[in-house]
């Protein structure tokens, strides 16, 4: 197979379980996940574009490891993105 998928699902499968781990530490009791971002998309967007940030930073420096772990934050930021979505269209 041309596509490394089995790699690719690991690598999710590390995402969320970073998400997964937060939430059991109550580090995202304080409020509801949509009322976090009092600009909706664009504080969700913020943070994306802050990851990237950091990865080209890291980059430039040969720190392959921040590359990598910045990278995963980016997957994760990316997918609460696309959750905020879905629920702003939903609640509509």
């Amino acid at each position: 197979m041309s596509f490394p998928l089995e790699q690719y699902e690991e690598i999710l499968v590390e995402a969320a379980a970073i998400v997964k781990d937060r939430c059991e530490r109550g580090r995202n009791d304080l409020m509801p996940f949509q009322d976090r971002y009092i600009h909706g998309h664009g504080d969700k967007i913020q943070e994306c574009f802050e990851r990237v940030i950091r990865i080209i930073g890291a980059y430039r420096r040969g720190r392959t490891e921040d590359v990598r772990a910045d990278a995963i934050d980016l997957v994760n930021e990316a997918a609460l993105l696309v959750l905020l979505i879905d629920r702003q269209k939903s609640s509509s």
